[in-house]
């Protein structure tokens, strides 16, 4: 994933190319490819928005919903020969839609979560944290690298954060302690759902917070774009060092450390690290169209199983949470970091 800060006449430009194109990235797309509908390719989506720009169309609920039909994995834009930002040309119209109060049910339920406790959840996740992992691993001031675990793997999978303290402890690497702000969600939530006031809120928070520190380690790729790439866009860069956190360890791991020798454990390569296989977490994908998310990610399982994978392994907490939610009875659903983990125990 990539995105970029569009003006108003470059907005305009994407639109007119996307419109006149004979939609070279039709194949690339794979919410068009689940759905097989025209309407929902980038082509459609941009034909769409382009005339509710003209004013040939109204821009109202069904054709602001569909700015939403994008998981904003970037393929389409990978595939066009003019590199067009297709996902980012959406979001501006999600921004339309957002202000004007014509959301998906979805999006709208999001942005009032994170109003509560500025998390998609509602939930209070910082206390959750010191609740499972005690004081003495929060981050003290002064502390020169601070894990960023985020808001879905908090919530749902505290087991791979204590996995990955495992890690770094096992490699004698000094300790990594998470990070101790109140607001544990990066804001990509708010991005994706059109929110740009709020989303622009809480980077401006973060993007300050997290300056303290002089490494910043996030476990889910969602985060990593978004604290990298999307704050810039919005205006508040962090200017210090941001990995993600298979990129801190690669360094750290013993010479010749082999992560998968098992023909059947296939790894997802997710699109927002720019691999090339969506599972449809992204873009508040899994609220706004339930069904085709879903149905991306039994696709990427059916032909895992039928390639011979018995087991998935993902280094994405958002990929991960949409992989196991299919239940497949075929295929385990596993997070890399536990993986490392087992590898490291089994050879000391």
């Amino acid at each position: 994933m990539t995105e970029q800060t569009l003006t108003p006449p470059a907005i305009t430009k994407a639109l007119e190319n996307c419109t006149y194109c004979p939609k070279l990235c039709h194949y690339a797309c794979p919410v068009a490819a689940v759905e097989g509908n025209e309407t929902v390719t980038p082509w459609g989506l941009m034909s769409v928005m382009n005339l509710t720009r003209k004013g040939e169309i109204p821009f109202d609920q069904k054709t602001a919903a569909l700015a939403y039909q994008c998981t904003h994995c970037g393929a389409c834009t990978e595939a066009c020969a003019l590199g067009n930002p297709v996902p980012a040309a959406l979001n501006h119209f999600r921004e339309r839609a957002f202000a004007a109060g014509i959301v998906p049910a979805g999006a709208k339920e999001t942005s009032l979560h994170f109003r509560k406790r500025s998390n998609p959840y509602g939930i209070d996740l910082l206390t959750k944290l010191q609740r499972t992992f005690g004081q003495e691993e929060m981050a003290e001031k002064g502390d020169p690298v601070v894990y960023f675990p985020g808001c879905t793997e908090t919530e749902f999978f505290p087991e791979n954060i204590k996995s990955f303290l495992n890690v770094v402890g096992r490699l004698n690497h000094f300790p990594v302690p998470l990070y101790p702000g109140e607001i544990q969600c990066c804001g990509y939530p708010l991005y994706a759902a059109g929110d740009r006031d709020g989303f622009r809120e809480i980077a401006e928070i973060m993007s300050h917070a997290l300056a303290e520190y002089d490494t910043i380690v996030t476990a889910d790729p969602v985060c990593f774009t978004t604290l990298t790439t999307l704050y810039r866009e919005a205006g508040f860069p962090i200017k210090k060092k941001i990995l993600h956190r298979s990129e801190f360890l690669a360094p750290l791991l013993p010479e010749g450390f082999s992560v998968v020798e098992d023909k059947k454990i296939f790894l997802h390569d997710g699109c927002f690290l720019n691999g090339k296989h969506c599972c449809g977490a992204g873009g508040l994908f899994p609220v706004t169209s339930p069904k085709v998310s879903r149905a991306m990610a039994e696709a990427i399982l059916t032909e895992s199983a039928a390639a011979g994978a018995r087991t998935l392994v993902t280094d994405s907490p958002t990929c991960e949470l949409q992989l196991k939610g299919c239940h497949s009875k075929e295929i385990h659903v596993k997070n890399l970091i536990r993986v490392i983990e087992g590898n490291l125990v089994q050879k000391p």
